[in-house]
Protein backbone atom coordinates (compact mmCIF):
# COMPACT_ATOMS: atom_id res chain seq x y z
CA UNK A 1 0.00 0.00 0.00
CA UNK A 2 1.51 3.35 -0.93
CA UNK A 3 0.16 6.83 0.84
CA UNK A 4 -1.23 8.99 -2.50
CA UNK A 5 -2.38 12.50 -0.50
CA UNK A 6 -5.07 14.38 1.83
CA UNK A 7 -8.25 14.46 0.54
CA UNK A 8 -11.48 16.78 1.75
CA UNK A 9 -14.19 14.02 1.16
CA UNK A 10 -13.61 10.59 0.53
CA UNK A 11 -15.11 11.26 -2.72
CA UNK A 12 -12.89 13.86 -3.70
CA UNK A 13 -10.61 13.78 -6.95
CA UNK A 14 -8.35 16.73 -5.99
CA UNK A 15 -5.81 16.70 -3.40
CA UNK A 16 -6.32 19.09 -0.31
CA UNK A 17 -4.17 22.05 -1.71
CA UNK A 18 -2.78 22.91 1.77
CA UNK A 19 -0.65 26.42 0.65
CA UNK A 20 -5.11 27.74 0.55
CA UNK A 21 -6.01 29.49 3.87
CA UNK A 22 -7.64 27.68 6.10
CA UNK A 23 -10.73 29.38 7.98
CA UNK A 24 -12.61 26.45 9.61
CA UNK A 25 -12.21 23.16 10.93
CA UNK A 26 -11.70 20.50 8.37
CA UNK A 27 -11.62 16.91 8.64
CA UNK A 28 -8.83 15.43 5.88
CA UNK A 29 -8.95 11.89 4.27
CA UNK A 30 -6.07 10.03 3.35
CA UNK A 31 -5.81 8.05 0.76
CA UNK A 32 -4.11 4.77 -0.09
CA UNK A 33 -3.18 3.23 -3.61
CA UNK A 34 -2.85 -0.41 -3.53
CA UNK A 35 0.69 -1.60 -5.22
CA UNK A 36 -0.05 -4.72 -7.41
CA UNK A 37 2.69 -6.83 -8.86
CA UNK A 38 2.75 -8.19 -12.24
CA UNK A 39 2.89 -11.99 -11.90
CA UNK A 40 5.00 -13.79 -15.21
CA UNK A 41 5.52 -17.34 -15.97
CA UNK A 42 8.45 -17.64 -17.98
CA UNK A 43 7.81 -21.57 -19.80
CA UNK A 44 11.86 -21.39 -21.03
CA UNK A 45 10.55 -22.93 -24.46
CA UNK A 46 9.51 -20.98 -27.57
CA UNK A 47 6.22 -21.93 -28.55
CA UNK A 48 4.84 -23.25 -25.47
CA UNK A 49 2.18 -20.07 -24.00
CA UNK A 50 2.73 -19.84 -20.08
CA UNK A 51 0.31 -19.58 -17.96
CA UNK A 52 -1.21 -15.86 -16.92
CA UNK A 53 -2.24 -14.73 -13.45
CA UNK A 54 -4.21 -11.78 -12.06
CA UNK A 55 -1.74 -9.41 -10.32
CA UNK A 56 -1.38 -9.54 -6.55
CA UNK A 57 -0.82 -7.22 -3.61
CA UNK A 58 2.62 -7.21 -1.85
CA UNK A 59 1.97 -9.59 1.06
CA UNK A 60 -0.72 -11.51 -1.14
CA UNK A 61 -0.75 -14.74 -2.19
CA UNK A 62 -2.05 -16.98 -4.96
CA UNK A 63 -2.01 -20.50 -6.82
CA UNK A 64 0.48 -21.24 -8.66
CA UNK A 65 -0.50 -22.39 -12.07
CA UNK A 66 0.30 -25.83 -14.02
CA UNK A 67 2.79 -25.70 -17.28
CA UNK A 68 1.90 -26.78 -20.73
CA UNK A 69 2.61 -29.87 -21.75
CA UNK A 70 6.18 -29.86 -23.20
CA UNK A 71 7.14 -33.13 -25.74
CA UNK A 72 10.05 -35.25 -24.43
CA UNK A 73 10.62 -33.21 -20.91
CA UNK A 74 8.62 -33.54 -17.62
CA UNK A 75 7.43 -30.25 -15.06
CA UNK A 76 9.22 -30.19 -11.95
CA UNK A 77 8.05 -27.15 -10.83
CA UNK A 78 8.53 -22.99 -10.89
CA UNK A 79 11.47 -21.26 -9.82
CA UNK A 80 11.30 -17.79 -8.49
CA UNK A 81 15.60 -18.47 -7.79
CA UNK A 82 14.81 -19.32 -4.24
CA UNK A 83 12.55 -22.16 -3.77
CA UNK A 84 10.49 -24.27 -6.22
CA UNK A 85 6.97 -24.35 -6.74
CA UNK A 86 4.57 -26.83 -7.80
CA UNK A 87 0.91 -26.48 -9.26
CA UNK A 88 -1.42 -25.83 -6.67
CA UNK A 89 1.16 -24.30 -4.01
CA UNK A 90 0.58 -21.05 -2.26
CA UNK A 91 2.87 -18.21 -3.24
CA UNK A 92 2.98 -15.26 -1.13
CA UNK A 93 4.73 -12.22 -2.58
CA UNK A 94 7.22 -11.16 -0.23
CA UNK A 95 9.03 -8.45 -2.38
CA UNK A 96 7.90 -5.01 -3.86
CA UNK A 97 8.65 -6.61 -7.67
CA UNK A 98 7.31 -8.34 -10.36
CA UNK A 99 6.77 -12.22 -9.30
CA UNK A 100 8.71 -14.23 -12.07
CA UNK A 101 8.42 -17.42 -12.09
CA UNK A 102 10.58 -20.08 -13.99
CA UNK A 103 9.62 -23.43 -15.56
CA UNK A 104 12.15 -26.18 -14.57
CA UNK A 105 12.25 -29.13 -16.68
CA UNK A 106 13.81 -32.76 -17.10
CA UNK A 107 14.52 -34.74 -20.26
CA UNK A 108 12.03 -37.96 -20.19
CA UNK A 109 14.22 -41.36 -20.32
CA UNK A 110 12.29 -44.42 -21.96
CA UNK A 111 13.23 -47.88 -20.88
CA UNK A 112 14.11 -50.31 -23.21
CA UNK A 113 14.42 -54.19 -22.77
CA UNK A 114 16.57 -56.20 -24.42
CA UNK A 115 14.85 -59.83 -23.73
CA UNK A 116 17.59 -62.88 -24.83
CA UNK A 117 17.87 -66.57 -24.21
CA UNK A 118 20.76 -66.02 -21.33
CA UNK A 119 18.63 -62.73 -19.48
CA UNK A 120 17.43 -59.64 -20.43
CA UNK A 121 19.41 -56.03 -20.49
CA UNK A 122 17.24 -52.61 -20.06
CA UNK A 123 18.75 -49.45 -21.32
CA UNK A 124 17.52 -45.78 -20.42
CA UNK A 125 17.40 -44.18 -23.73
CA UNK A 126 16.23 -39.82 -24.00
CA UNK A 127 12.92 -39.09 -25.22
CA UNK A 128 12.68 -39.28 -28.74
CA UNK A 129 16.34 -41.18 -29.13
CA UNK A 130 17.58 -44.32 -30.75
CA UNK A 131 18.31 -47.17 -28.85
CA UNK A 132 21.64 -49.07 -29.74
CA UNK A 133 20.90 -53.10 -29.13
CA UNK A 134 23.75 -55.16 -27.26
CA UNK A 135 26.19 -56.64 -29.63
CA UNK A 136 25.64 -59.93 -28.51
CA UNK A 137 22.57 -61.51 -26.39
CA UNK A 138 24.30 -64.58 -24.75
CA UNK A 139 22.23 -67.83 -25.29
CA UNK A 140 23.66 -72.12 -24.95
CA UNK A 141 22.54 -73.17 -28.28
CA UNK A 142 25.63 -74.43 -30.41
CA UNK A 143 24.97 -73.52 -34.07
CA UNK A 144 22.85 -70.29 -33.30
CA UNK A 145 24.08 -66.90 -33.92
CA UNK A 146 21.64 -63.25 -33.23
CA UNK A 147 20.44 -62.26 -36.35
CA UNK A 148 18.15 -59.36 -35.21
CA UNK A 149 15.86 -58.33 -33.02
CA UNK A 150 11.84 -58.16 -33.03
CA UNK A 151 9.49 -55.94 -31.01
CA UNK A 152 9.55 -52.58 -33.52
CA UNK A 153 11.64 -49.89 -34.48
CA UNK A 154 15.49 -48.84 -33.04
CA UNK A 155 14.56 -45.39 -33.52
CA UNK A 156 13.22 -42.32 -32.26
CA UNK A 157 11.61 -44.10 -29.40
CA UNK A 158 8.75 -42.14 -27.08
CA UNK A 159 7.30 -44.92 -24.88
CA UNK A 160 8.56 -48.21 -23.13
CA UNK A 161 9.90 -50.72 -25.47
CA UNK A 162 10.41 -54.47 -25.26
CA UNK A 163 12.79 -56.27 -28.20
CA UNK A 164 13.11 -59.73 -27.95
CA UNK A 165 16.49 -61.69 -29.77
CA UNK A 166 15.69 -63.80 -32.78
CA UNK A 167 18.53 -66.51 -33.44
CA UNK A 168 19.40 -68.01 -36.81
CA UNK A 169 20.39 -71.50 -37.08
CA UNK A 170 24.06 -72.00 -38.31
CA UNK A 171 25.03 -75.51 -39.54
CA UNK A 172 28.53 -76.41 -38.74
CA UNK A 173 30.94 -78.48 -40.77
CA UNK A 174 30.79 -81.94 -39.92
CA UNK A 175 34.09 -82.51 -41.05
CA UNK A 176 36.21 -80.36 -38.58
Amino acid sequence: VRFVGWYESEESATPFDFEKEITSDKTLYARFASLTYEVKYDVGCEGLKAPVQESVNYDGTFTVKDAPDRVGYEFKGWTDGEKVYLAGDTYTVTRAETVRLVATWEYKTVDVKFVYYGGEQTQKVLYGADVQPPAEAEHDFFCYELVDWEGGSLKKLTEQKTFTAIYDYVPTNPYM
